[in-house]
This record gives structure tokens, sequence and C-alpha cells, in this order.
């Protein structure tokens, strides 16, 4: 899976800071960083849906494409 790999990338991209990002997603900022950091391999439902619509990406290309390579 390249969950946490994807989420760094597509915040990266996007610029945003984990403070910004969580602001407007609604989670805390140690949430984020686990979830980057692959420590959370099961994360929330709500949480990968809200990640998923914030960026404009399908649930199965941030959970299993190479988002990085396939841009």
């Amino acid at each position: 899976m390249f969950w946490s790999k994807n989420l760094k990338y597509l915040r990266d991209k996007s610029g945003l800071s984990f403070r910004k990002l969580c602001k407007e997603i609604g989670i805390d900022s140690s949430t984020l960083r686990r979830l980057e950091m692959g420590v959370t391999s099961n994360p929330r439902l709500q949480t990968v849906l809200d990640l998923c619509e914030f960026f404009s990406v399908s649930i199965q290309d941030i959970l299993y494409a190479d988002i990085e390579k396939d841009k």
C-alpha cells in the first residue's frame, strides 16, 4: 500500500502545512503525522474519505497507486 507516501506527496504538492491540512479536514496534527509516517496502518474510513475528497483522488489511488510515479 502507498497510503502514507501518497498522503505526504499530495500535501507537499499542494503546499499545505500540517496545521492547515488538519484544520481543513478536521483532524489533529498528531493523527496526520502518524498517517504520513505509516504508523497508523488502518486509518478511519471517514478520514480517508475526507482526504480523498479534499485532494480530489479516488480511494483506490490514495491507497494502492504510486501517485508520485504516475504523475
